[in-house]
């Protein structure tokens, strides 16, 4: 036991600039990674894909005409991404670029400059609407050319930074239950099935055609980027598992199986420790122990409303140590420092998190 603790993956998000001002000044940044790497943290998951726009440059996103970088960034002059990784340089934190959109291009209606620049790329509903999703408007990512062009951003981060591996998300790969409706993927399903897509959104044989597409993409995807850099870990944070396969068509636990992913890190959000336990113990117990160790499960500081307890806190990383679990990530940073730090203190003082906790060495686990 103290063996597997000593190895685990303890990580945290940090999140986009529109939601937090940590990657907005190379000073919050430097006291951000201080405070991480004083309290015990070994992994950081750095937003770099949100709304449409990329944190770093990206000759990707000029390639297609879309803006470079995220224009607050350019005014402020900063690459997030390489400040984070400047200042972790010498200590002991891998830097994962975490694609938070994944598939989503904006909250705009529109689309925003993605869709709208690229209507053909728009993800399709049975009305032949643009798709909208979680407040969100959809690509479709069943097409190949919206396929390449997210592999092609993280294929870029790979070959631009020295980073430990690239994360996806509840977003990538994924498309709402409510997509699938044009013509391309239509025509897919008519030469599999002999009929038109049912109008049923939930049809089990529809829900699982698509997510086997999905599938294939990961696949994909994958083979690329090990091809690019073999000890490049690939992580995926999907919704839970059976939810995340039938409303966003994340066949998680089928990716985990087949050695598609290096890490799984599943949003278990939840209130408090009985619901999380439950949660683990439903999809642990499944897995063989070179599995488990591949998951490191997303604990949030506040779900559905309510605000985890520090007491039950640490019974869920203890209960990913007994389960034999790889370690957790926390959504998301600023719950960590809230209420004069107290979660950060409860893990340090607590939840051994106050031991050096080496990463593991590439092939993971």
């Amino acid at each position: 036991m103290v063996k597997d603790r000593m190895t685990e993956i303890r990580g945290v998000w940090l999140l986009s600039r529109f939601n937090s001002p940590v990657l907005t000044s190379t000073s919050r940044i430097k006291k951000t990674l201080d405070f991480l790497e004083k309290c015990g943290f070994n992994t950081l998951f750095v937003a770099v894909w949100n709304q449409g726009y990329t944190a770093f440059e990206s000759e990707v996103m000029a390639k297609h005409g879309f803006p470079k970088q995220d224009p607050l960034y350019v005014e402020l002059g900063i690459d997030p991404l390489e400040e984070v990784i400047n200042q972790a340089k010498g200590r002991n934190l891998a830097i994962f670029p975490w694609f938070e959109y994944g598939f989503a291009a904006s909250p705009l209606f529109d689309g925003g400059h993605i869709l709208t620049m690229k209507p053909q790329w728009s993800a399709m509903t049975q009305s032949g609407n643009q798709l909208r999703h979680g407040g969100l408007t959809w690509m479709n990512s069943l097409d190949l050319e919206v396929q390449q062009f997210i592999s092609d951003l993280l294929l870029e981060v790979i070959e631009k930074y020295d980073v430990a591996g690239v994360q996806g998300c509840d977003r990538l790969p994924a498309m709402p239950h409510l997509g699938g409706y044009d013509q391309q993927t239509k025509n897919e399903y008519r030469n599999r099935f002999g009929s038109n897509p049912p109008l049923n959104t939930k049809q089990p044989a529809w829900v699982q055609f698509r997510a086997n597409l999905l599938t294939d993409y990961l696949k994909r995807l994958r083979s690329q980027i090990k091809t690019k850099d073999s000890n490049c870990l690939l992580s995926i944070s999907p919704s839970p598992f059976k939810f995340g396969l039938d409303n966003v068509l994340q066949d998680s636990e089928h990716w985990l199986k087949q050695g598609l992913v290096d890490l799984l890190c599943p949003q278990w959000y939840r209130e408090n420790f009985s619901a999380y336990r439950a949660e683990v113990d439903r999809v642990a117990n499944g897995f063989s122990s070179r599995e488990r160790k591949k998951i490191v499960p997303g604990i949030a500081f506040t779900a559905n409303r309510r605000n985890l307890t520090a007491s039950d806190l640490v019974k869920c990383v203890n209960h990913n140590r007994t389960k034999g679990l790889g370690g957790q990530v926390f959504f998301f940073y600023e719950g960590l420092t809230n209420n004069s730090n107290q979660m950060a203190l409860t893990l340090y003082n607590s939840a051994d998190y106050s031991k050096l906790a080496p990463l593991p060495t590439p092939p993971f686990p």
